[in-house]
């Protein structure tokens, strides 16, 4: 019956991922939409192909998945077996009259020519900062999660600052019309500020994603290139245990490390299932009242003084509730993605309009993506974490990523058809100096 279910599964997600291949045959870069049946395969398809196989899978708080087949667990697969699709419908509702419209643009655009100096100048003084900031506060500390400690007592919220190297990275990166040597200098000073700037943060996400992002975006995407991409920054994230995580500094073993990882990094499908029977049909009786978490995710970067009332993130609800510990000592969450958060916040019955709902704003997303290319890079990251993480963390990560990216574009970036006329403005600017 196991062997069943992953066939269906794997037919299942192999098919809403169809799109995506396509495109990189055809050296087009998928759409947002597109990459989010990748979400899938990383945190419910692999946990539970590896379940299926024999893969021990060990955690205090969750049974594996298909170790008690019930109600519940039937539910929670036909969840996910289909919600790519719902969240296809849902993107074509919001972006079938536009695609059309928007079929032509280019994904990438330039430099604008009387700005370049400045945004290297900009770009470059920040990005020196934030790393020496980094190393700074490295050197004070023995080891990651104390720096992190440290730093989250300095900064506070403000530590998103250091995450702006990385964002320009994201930015620069669908930049055209550079010389290839100072394209590929700059994008190796970004990738060096970036890890600098964000270690003492203690996330593992932090130092791999600028790897992910030249991988991923630095030229055409190919299958092979993608597949060995994430590959490299799994195991990686795996072998980063011991030095991120003081409870993880004493294990040696490089299967037991990956084991770890695979459990607390890429199985969603156990939390799936404990909030699927935790949840009524309508409502939530987690939460403190219905929708309280995107409550919290529409006041995330309000600061708390101001919005009081924004209470705490679904993430931090759901882990207080399961561990029967005080939402003001929780100061850590469990891994829940898109649909586990639709859940605790208002029920089973809500599972599909509310990933119909999602699927819009994804549609919407891939719009933004093709008038603004620099926040195509977050936005298809977002995707690809979609279903790993609750909304605040992906608004943290990549809504600033993109909001950085729009905000650059629209100071120092020009699309093809303003470009002409923008050369044509500089030369006979030139010519009347002279």
């Amino acid at each position: 019956m196991n062997y069943m279910f992953l066939a269906c599964l794997l037919v299942s997600h192999g098919l809403a991922t169809l799109p995506f291949f396509k495109k990189l045959r055809s050296k087009q870069m998928p759409s947002v939409v597109d990459f989010v049946p990748l979400s899938f395969f990383l945190y419910y398809d692999m946990g539970i192909s590896l379940e299926v196989f024999g893969f021990a899978y060990e955690n205090t708080f969750f049974p594996p998945f298909l170790s008690k087949p019930d109600i519940w667990t039937s539910y929670t697969s036909l969840i996910i077996l289909t919600a790519p699709w719902v969240l296809r419908f849902g993107a074509f509702l919001s972006a079938s009259e536009f695609a059309n419209e928007l079929a032509h643009k280019e994904l990438f655009s330039y430099l604008r020519p009387d700005r370049v100096k400045a945004f290297y100048i900009l770009s470059s003084l920040i990005s020196i900062v934030c790393a020496l900031w980094g190393i700074y506060i490295m050197i004070l500390n023995p080891a990651i999660w104390i720096s992190r400690a440290s730093i989250s007592a300095i900064l506070g919220p403000y530590i998103i600052v250091l995450y702006l190297p990385m964002f320009v990275l994201a930015y620069f990166i669908q930049q055209r019309d550079i010389k290839p040597y100072t394209r590929n200098l700059y994008i190796l000073f970004l990738v060096v500020c970036s890890v600098l700037s964000t270690l003492p943060v203690g996330e593992r996400t932090n130092v791999l994603l600028p790897f992910l992002i030249v991988a991923l975006f630095y030229k055409q995407l190919s299958i092979k290139a993608m597949a060995m991409s994430f590959i490299a920054c799994a195991v990686a994230a795996a072998l980063f245990l011991p030095l991120f995580k003081p409870d993880y500094s004493d294990i040696q073993d490089n299967r037991a490390l990956i084991d770890t990882s695979v459990n607390g990094d890429f199985s969603r499908s156990q939390v799936l299932l404990d909030v699927v029977s935790r949840s009524p049909l309508f409502g939530t009786r987690i939460l403190p009242y219905s929708g309280s978490g995107y409550i919290y995710s529409l006041f995330f970067f309000a600061p708390r003084s101001l919005a009081s009332f924004k209470g705490n993130s679904t993430a931090v609800e759901y882990t207080a509730a399961i561990t029967s510990t005080p939402t003001s000592d929780t100061n850590w969450g469990f891994g829940i993605g898109m649909m586990e958060e639709i859940i605790l916040n208002f029920g089973l019955v809500s599972t599909l309009p509310g990933l119909i709902i999602c699927g819009i704003v994804i549609g919407l997303a891939d719009l933004l993506s093709k008038e603004i290319p620099a926040s195509g890079v977050g936005l298809r990251l977002a995707a690809i974490w979609i279903c790993g993480y609750h909304l605040p963390a992906i608004l943290q990560e990549f809504g600033t990523m993109i909001l950085v990216a729009i905000l650059l574009t629209k100071v120092f970036s020009v699309r093809t058809d303003h470009r002409q006329k923008q050369l044509q403005r500089l030369k006979a600017w030139i010519c009347t100096c002279h």
